[in-house]
């Protein structure tokens, strides 16, 4: 294969074979064979051939972002953010692939893009890991823009082809080129969001604190502190925070905090509040406030936000909102089942009022339904965002056994009904936190992991964690990888927090971390951290690397969070973040967090930079959760 690109950003092709639309084929309008020759004359039995079915593409999903357009070219990692990787399913009669991106083609309706000016590459196609397909990466770097905001939407297709031509073309996707998920600025490098719920500046109370990335990492102290609108009530702002992607699509990643204790309509309803990113960052004022949709008091809207990804594929990003304690629709019995709402992105963003509600599948009291939730990847590989959501309460072999329901997206966005009940395997709390790690295994698939951090496996509370490989048909609930807690510690509640770790050591897989605040590795409580490198057989069932407070500190509750905030310093290497909320470092209980930006090695022993609560409050809780 012969690439090379050519002025206009056209990417010129030398294909080994005819690979045009039968109906324009210049070979199929002169005819394959010479009539005036004997030799050549066709076998009038034999079968024509056949182009290429269309194929089926498994990866990227609609709307990922490939990480920061700042890498050097020459940076030393598999999948590079400006030559990202594209998977699919082998495909009948095939005998290469002409794949093509253009960044043309508008946000809506970009299914019916006709592709003017496309660039355009031909492949046999590698094989991927553990056997699900064929994979491509761009021998050159897409072009994308440098100013804010930097990157650019790329969509994309693909076709087999043969001698007899080239086939249908895939159904269109899209993907950010050169982008974070959390780049609120537009910057190209990755920004940090930290909830600290019981702090305050003065008399204001602070619940949220944003820190920009640059090429040296974060800032000591943040660069924008976020107070509850509804000062001077705190209402737990800023316990829960999360980058939401790009809920209008300006090419600036959207912020969400909630604040499950507001009271608005009804005490304890909760409220959410949404920010939108733009050029300058994220302004203190709220650009959206979203208030519980059943004005429902001990609801708690807002105890779970998340971005859930492109669940319809419309082209925008979309919201997800937990409401753990809300009654059923009707208000009435079985009490604190708890639910879910999805909103759906636009080009003005969100709606004030979903446009979707999700109730607990079982209507069981106290089950706790939408305490966590999460975007679950593309499970299933069919380019539209799955959304997870936990209800670690549920009864099942036992009181609290815990469940979680995985709702696949599709072009109508997600049904009311779940896709994949995910039962309890015979643990304590299962749900209670689960997140879309990315592609462990190389598959093209995401692939998802739920932690149940009372779990007794061995020893009371010690705490399990379960990954679950996406495939065509999506996950099945038997089919996953226990991951326990190598200590076998009473109380060390091990799954408490769970994230992707990004890739840590550019090797091309995702890897995973879990937390457990409760471990005793240096004292009671203390904590620790354990990452599990990716690999094309999967994630290992023993941790990779452990990580324990380095301080030793009783009681800091070390990985009470955990989160992969993508490239932070733009080397090519995801970096990782761990909240821990009850550090004393002036004051007791103000908390801290901790980043370790990964390298070709893996993750390094010693942090590379420690932020402390930039009000040094005691009980601050500073690091109680951190954006994923």
């Amino acid at each position: 294969m012969n690439i090379r690109f050519s002025p206009g950003h056209l990417l010129a092709v030398t294909l080994l074979i005819s690979c045009s639309d039968p109906s324009t084929s210049a070979e199929a309008d002169a005819g394959f064979f010479d009539a005036g020759s004997e030799t050549d004359a066709p076998d009038t039995d034999a079968v024509p051939l056949q182009v290429p079915e269309r194929p089926l593409l498994i990866g990227p999903m609609n709307g990922a972002n490939t990480g920061s357009a700042l890498l050097a070219a020459s940076a030393s990692v598999v999948n590079h953010p400006l030559r990202p990787r594209f998977t699919w399913q082998v495909t009948n009669r095939a005998t290469s692939y002409e794949i093509q991106f253009d960044d043309s083609c508008p946000v809506e309706n970009y299914g019916s893009c006709t592709f003017p000016s496309p660039i355009t590459a031909t492949t046999d196609g590698e094989a991927a890991p553990s056997g699900s397909g064929l994979l491509f990466r761009p021998t050159e770097q897409l072009p994308v823009s440098m100013s804010q905001p930097v990157g650019q939407r790329y969509t994309w297709r693909l076709r087999g082809c043969n001698e007899a031509g080239c086939g249908p073309w895939s159904r269109l996707r899209y993907l950010n080129v050169g982008r974070h998920e959390s780049d609120f600025n537009g910057d190209g490098f990755a920004d940090l969001a930290v909830g600290a719920h019981s702090t305050q500046v003065g008399t204001v109370p602070d619940g949220a604190h944003l820190y920009y990335g640059s090429a040296s990492g974060f800032p000591a102290l943040p660069d924008v502190s976020l107070s509850n609108p509804q000062a001077p009530e705190i209402d737990a702002f800023g316990s829960r925070v999360a980058s939401a992607g790009d809920l209008n699509s300006d090419g600036y990643a959207d912020l969400v905090v909630g604040a499950q204790e507001q009271d608005n309509n009804a005490e304890n309803d909760g409220a959410v509040y949404v920010y939108y990113g733009q050029a300058s960052g994220i302004s203190q004022t709220p650009s959206l406030t979203l208030n519980n949709p059943d004005n429902q008091g001990d609801g708690y809207f807002g105890s779970a936000v998340a971005g859930a990804g492109d669940l319809n594929g419309d082209g925008y990003a979309d919201l997800a909102v937990g409401a753990e304690q809300q009654d059923d629709a009707q208000n009435t019995f079985p009490l604190d089942e708890g639910a879910a709402f999805v909103y759906y992105g636009s080009a003005v963003g969100i709606s004030s009022a979903p446009n979707v509600s999700l109730e607990s599948p079982f209507d069981q009291a106290n089950a706790f339904f939408g305490n966590s939730l999460s975007c679950a990847g593309d499970l299933d590989g069919d380019g539209f965002a799955d959304l997870v959501v936990g209800s670690h309460n549920q009864a099942g072999p036992y009181q609290s056994a815990g469940n979680a329901y995985v709702y696949y997206g599709s072009p109508t966005g997600i049904s009311t009904s779940f896709g994949t009940d995910l039962d309890s395997p015979s643990v304590h709390n299962f749900g209670s936190s689960l997140r879309h790690v990315g592609d462990v295994n190389g598959d093209g698939y995401g692939d998802l992991l739920i932690g149940a951090e009372q779990n007794a496996s061995g020893n009371q509370e010690n705490g399990s964690a379960y990954l679950y490989y996406g495939r065509s048909s999506g996950i099945v609930s038997t089919q996953r990888v226990h991951l326990d807690n190598p200590s076998d510690e009473v109380g060390a509640r091990f799954g408490s927090s769970v994230s992707g770790g990004g890739d840590l050591n550019g090797d091309g897989f995702a890897d995973i971390v879990v937390g457990a605040p409760g471990q005793d590795s240096g004292g009671i409580n203390t904590g620790s951290v354990f990452f599990y490198y990716g690999a094309s057989g999967g994630a290992p069932t023993t941790p990779s690397v452990t990580l324990d407070n380095p301080t030793n500190e009783v009681g800091a509750n070390w990985g009470q969070s955990v989160a992969s905030r993508g490239d932070i310093n733009g080397d090519g290497f995801a970096d990782l973040v761990i909240g821990v909320p009850n550090q004393n470092n002036g004051s007791d209980n103000e908390g801290s967090v901790i980043i370790y930006h990964g390298a070709a090695s893996g993750v390094p022993a010693a942090p590379s930079l420690i932020l402390d609560n930039p009000t040094s409050d005691s009980d601050g809780s500073f690091g109680f959760w951190v954006a994923n």
